[in-house]
């Protein structure tokens, strides 16, 4: 059947776009991870037209599970890969998050240093007289 065949090449595409977005978020090109989510955005409706179709032409229940299991199969391995990518953007969000706290901290210290030994001014309208 064409439509099996579209829809496994489909889901490859799928996995191709997955594993490019995950190369993506490791090296920050948040641009490439936009570009990759919007590629499975328009997979997606193929993906569901592509299954519903499949489904309503089989007719036997042994072709039916065997579908099933592969569909299942197939599907699994994709959350797993996008578990991956989902980890992988949390991790570097918390590191962020460290890295921006951190910088707080610094930036509150060096005002606490600066205010201890930089002695305050006088506005500079008292010394005009």
């Amino acid at each position: 059947m064409q439509s099996v065949e579209e829809l496994w090449r489909a889901y490859q595409d799928w996995k191709r776009l997955t594993e490019q977005e995950g190369t993506a978020i490791q090296r920050s090109q948040w641009f490439e991870v936009q570009s990759a989510q919007a590629q499975k955005r328009l997979l997606q409706s193929e993906i569901v037209r592509l299954t519903d179709q499949i489904k309503a032409g089989i007719n036997s229940n042994i072709d039916k599970d065997q579908f099933d299991a592969r569909l299942r199969g197939t599907v699994n391995e994709l959350i797993l890969l996008e578990t991956q990518n989902n980890a992988k953007v949390q991790a570097m969000m918390s590191a962020a998050e460290d890295q921006r706290r951190n910088l707080m901290l610094t930036a509150n210290r060096l005002r606490q240093v600066h205010n201890r030994y930089v002695p305050a001014r006088e506005p500079v309208w008292e010394n005009l007289s």
